[in-house]
């Protein structure tokens, strides 16, 4: 089993890459769950029928909170064998919650973007670096999607090179 992470699935490339990789993932090795932050879904008409759908409820910035603990009582329910994200916030959700949920399943997130570009304006720059850092370490593996992405997660955020594959969209 694989859950599929994502805050939403509005419309934006990594969503659609993720409706794109549910719809192609093979059936015979890998039965997809999806579990988003909230219920919107844009890409309604193209979801595979037997993927199972999660919304967990996020209504506010403060239900990433609740976003955690539903995700980990999904995980400790499900215990999916991988876990993966797509877009970098997710994969630090996912990381509290396998915690709480008691699971082992490994976390794969693409960053879909030069992440030090992406947090660069953000207020406390400073912290949010090395945390990014540091949960990028704890994933067990990072995918880039692009030659630029993978070299700022190498030289921004020490992401090992033999850890970081580079699988283009």
């Amino acid at each position: 089993r694989i859950l599929v992470l994502v805050s939403s699935l509005t419309a934006g490339g990594a969503e659609r890459m993720v409706v794109n990789l549910l719809r192609e993932l093979d059936r015979s090795a890998w039965r997809p769950v999806l579990a988003t932050f909230s219920g919107e879904v844009d890409y309604t008409d193209e979801m595979p029928a037997d993927v199972r759908h999660f919304e967990l409820g996020k209504s506010s910035r403060l239900g990433n909170l609740n976003v955690v603990f539903r995700l980990a009582r999904l995980l400790h329910r499900m215990q999916p064998d991988l876990i993966f994200t797509r877009i970098y916030f997710c994969g630090l959700v996912a990381l509290f919650a396998r915690r709480l949920g008691r699971n082992c399943a490994p976390i794969v997130a693409a960053i879909d973007t030069t992440l030090s570009r992406a947090i660069r304006d953000e207020p406390l720059l400073r912290v949010r670096r090395p945390i990014t850092a540091a949960v990028l370490a704890r994933l067990e593996r990072v995918v880039a999607i692009s030659g630029a992405s993978r070299a700022d997660l190498v030289e921004s955020f020490g992401v090992p090179p033999e850890g970081c594959p580079m699988i283009y969209n």
